[in-house]
């Protein structure tokens, strides 16, 4: 049976992920590859992306998608760490959209000037889960919009812009549906706010569940029933999964 997705309702909604200093070393291309713990990470990276692309298929059938990667993924001596993510959530999101829609590009936003270089040199908030949101540079997403207006729904690796209120993608009426994947919704607002948005511009988001395993425990063989102990699946109120 296909888990119904969480609404947005008055609960408080994670700001602060127990795994956003592994996600720094991730895009900073730290960490290194083929440990086992590593391999689970991917495969369940790839399967939450998998039910977050079954779920814009069915809510916008024949959605043409743009997936908003990692920047640092075509910098020079990028890990294979930074690699290997992004392509392990563009297969699983393929996959999802099997049949119900299709990626017409993945793309990265532009970063600012000396992130490449010295990313730990531009302020973040603290417990800040998304440190992308702050080292793209600004208007960075909407030269994406322009490059790609064929896409109707984003999905997005890294988080939210941090110049969001300022962002025509966002903002405009005939701008594209947001999927996310471990966002950090601070940068929306507060309660209100993120439940505003998920009304109008988020289709719906990936979030860690309470309790997630760690890296190192295997999968279970049920992909549908790893998922759950995974992860929640936010949708906005009213709006819930056949």
């Amino acid at each position: 049976m296909m888990e119904s997705p969480r609404q947005v309702r008055g609960r408080r909604l994670p700001g602060a992920y127990a795994w956003a200093f592994p996600l720094m070393l991730l895009i900073l291309g730290i960490t290194g590859c083929g440990s086992p713990a590593e391999d689970h990470a991917l495969a369940r990276r790839e399967l939450a992306l998998e039910r977050l692309g079954r779920e814009i298929a069915r809510r916008v059938p024949g959605a043409r998608v743009l997936v908003v990667g990692n920047p640092f993924v075509g910098a020079p001596g990028a890990g294979r760490a930074i690699r290997d993510a992004e392509e392990a959530a563009v297969r699983g999101l393929r996959r999802g959209l099997e049949g119900g829609g299709e990626i017409v590009a993945v793309s990265h936003p532009r970063l600012r000037d000396g992130a490449l270089e010295d990313p730990r040199r531009f302020p973040m908030p603290p417990g800040a889960t998304t440190p992308l949101s702050y080292l793209t540079e600004p208007g960075a997403w909407d030269e994406l919009r322009r490059e790609h207006p064929q896409a109707n729904v984003w999905v997005s690796l890294i988080g939210l812009p941090v110049d969001l209120a300022s962002t025509e993608a966002w903002n405009a009426e005939d701008g594209p549906k947001w999927a996310l994947f471990l966002p950090d919704l601070r940068i929306v607002g507060g309660p209100e706010e993120v439940r505003a948005a998920f009304g109008r511009q988020i289709l719906a988001a990936v979030i860690p569940a309470r309790g997630a395993p760690p890296d190192s425990e295997p999968l279970l063989p049920n992909r549908e029933a790893e998922f759950q102990r995974g992860y929640e699946l936010l949708t906005a109120p009213g709006e819930m999964a056949e």
